[in-house]
């Protein structure tokens, strides 16, 4: 449903890039690094719209709102000092770290969202990163008419199980989801990354429908799979 810049690869045992052309170009800056990425030229969201830097940047936002429902994510994002995005090419950024450590990589490649479906008025927008990369900075917004209005709206069901709404740039769309039963997604029709030339994305989405249950009971689950109702498990207690 959703993708990051960039993706560990368990055949090479490496990063590779996803939404990124590659891995970013990492340089010293000051105590931390700077991480230039560029986003691929064909990566589109589904309304057929550039996936940009600012897209990446409203996904950091998003994390680090203190009315979010992402207390337990902002830790990990501690390291954000700063997002520059090329004024010529907004699918070109670069990432400043306050720090120098070995998740940074990983997580300045993160998740991104499309700022159009889920901050359609860019209210975010009126905040930088620089306002908000602290816990001191972020407490004092936290009774901001603009933070609490974006975050009543992100934390709604709406964004949660509404077809239509929950949106990313991943190459299945959300179908349904039964509370305690199931949930459904299906391969999208005209999915940006059924043309790319990279492989690791081109192999992605070979089943044309996802059904993942929800089973409580690991003797139901066990008899499930054997049973062939099921194709696979994450494991058996």
């Amino acid at each position: 449903l959703f993708q990051k810049l960039i993706d560990w690869d368990y055949d090479k045992n490496e990063f590779v890039g996803v939404l990124a052309v590659d891995r970013p170009k990492i340089s010293p800056y000051k105590n931390g690094l700077v991480l230039e990425y560029e986003i691929r030229p064909e990566a589109k969201w589904d309304n057929g719209t550039d996936i940009t830097g600012y897209d990446v940047a409203f996904s950091f936002k998003a994390i680090l709102n203190p009315k979010t429902s992402c207390e337990q994510l902002r830790p990990y994002f501690d390291f954000l000092e700063k997002i520059e995005i090329d004024s010529t090419n907004p699918k070109k950024f670069k990432i400043y770290s306050n720090q120098s450590y070995i998740l940074v990589e990983e997580y300045s490649g993160y998740w991104v969202l499309p700022e159009y479906n889920y901050d359609p008025n860019k209210i975010m927008r009126k905040f930088s990163l620089e306002q908000m990369n602290t816990r001191e900075k972020r407490e004092k917004l936290r009774s901001d008419k603009d933070m609490l209005a974006f975050a009543d709206e992100f934390n709604s069901q709406k964004y949660m199980r509404e077809k239509g709404s929950v949106v990313g740039s991943g190459p299945y769309e959300f179908v349904e989801w039964v509370t305690g039963s199931k949930l459904t997604f299906k391969k999208k029709q005209n999915w940006w990354g059924r043309n790319a030339t990279n492989e690791y994305i081109k192999n992605y989405a070979q089943i044309s429908t996802l059904k993942f249950k929800v089973i409580n009971d690991w003797n139901t689950t066990t008899t499930a799979i054997k049973g062939g109702e099921l194709d696979c498990i994450k494991g058996i207690e």
